[in-house]
């Protein structure tokens, strides 16, 4: 589960990968049981950021992340317009 109360572990390997300067980061998200806004909100910072983004395996709930759905943010927005590199 990724949310806005458990973000907090990606927010900060999120952190370190920009410190670290890497550009891109790859996300297996086969396990995530639920995600909503807080989840989008962390892909949607790396992409502001010109960073490059791949979900690999994405899981039932990470699929269902689209501007149809309930969340609709920009991250939304670019999952959903494959402007986020999509695997699994």
């Amino acid at each position: 589960m990724i949310d806005h109360f458990t973000a907090a572990p990606l927010r900060a390997l999120r952190a370190s990968a920009a410190d670290d300067d890497y550009t891109g980061l790859v996300l297996d998200t086969e396990r995530v049981t639920f995600a909503d806004s807080g989840f989008l909100a962390v892909l949607d910072w790396w992409l502001r950021h010109g960073h490059r983004l791949r979900l690999a395996n994405r899981s039932r709930a990470v699929k269902q992340l689209s501007p149809e759905g309930h969340t609709s943010g920009v991250g939304a927005r670019r999952l959903a317009a494959g402007r986020v590199r999509r695997y699994g």
